[in-house]
């Protein structure tokens, strides 16, 4: 090949997010198996990448039998060694996030309905406009009311849902953020010292605490005070 010192072992594919059809993920393989047999490049491991969408609102997203179906159709021959990286498929609608009510602001053309955490715990929304369906935790048969989601970030970003349709809400009511499970603690900050969340496992019936909630000291932890300002 054109580069004699160079020994390929694998082709690594990346091409997108949230995708939720096949026929982008075929045309990835496609190219790189055309890299393998008319460029000569031989290698040994094609690494398809992630990006296998999930439903979030009303999304027709392919089953995972679908997309390793025709995935094999292209590759069973192939004596390569396949590589998956399906994270926000295994996890993404696992993850709930629950919130209280804090209090109710009410301005000329919209009700905000503040709760303990934003876009300190999930960025999706403040930083892709990204779409979470929100439920409140207790069903209720209250008159539906349109509410502004936001937190408790000093920041006009700082939104988890806009105009939703909610059972009319009262302070200490929890709504649960659903589909958070990807791309939501691993990419919470502090920002504006906001502690982050604990996290609980739940099955079946049980539950079980694995990340406590952060405090105030947790935040100060690492802080040091140098000499000279003591």
């Amino acid at each position: 090949g054109k580069y004699r010192n160079l020994n390929i072992r694998g082709i690594h594919l990346h091409i997108g997010s949230q995708i939720v059809h096949n026929k982008p993920f075929l045309k990835a393989v496609k190219i790189a198996l055309l890299l393998k047999h008319e460029k000569g490049c031989d290698f040994e491991y094609l690494n398809i990448g992630g990006g296998l969408g999930i439903i979030y609102k009303d999304e027709k997203a392919i089953t995972a039998d679908e997309y390793s179906k025709e995935i094999k159709s292209l590759v069973q021959k192939e004596n390569l060694k396949l590589i998956l990286e399906p994270g926000r498929f295994i996890v993404g609608n696992s993850g709930i996030l629950v919130l209280a009510v804090q209090y109710l602001k009410k301005g000329l053309e919209k009700t905000f309905a503040v709760v303990d955490g934003g876009m300190n715990l999930l960025i999706r929304p403040a930083l892709y406009s990204a779409y979470h369906e929100i439920v409140p935790v207790k069903k209720s048969g209250a008159k539906k009311c349109s509410y502004d989601i936001v937190g408790p970030v000093c920041e006009s970003s700082d939104f988890l849902g806009l105009s939703r349709s909610l059972p009319s809400l009262k302070e200490g009511d929890k709504i649960a953020v659903l589909s958070a499970g990807a791309y939501g603690f691993t990419m919470a900050s502090n920002y504006n010292s906001q502690p982050r969340c604990g996290e609980v496992l739940v099955r079946g019936r049980n539950a079980y605490l694995i990340r406590e909630a952060e405090d105030y000291n947790d935040l100060i932890r690492n802080e040091r005070r140098p000499g000279f300002l003591r």
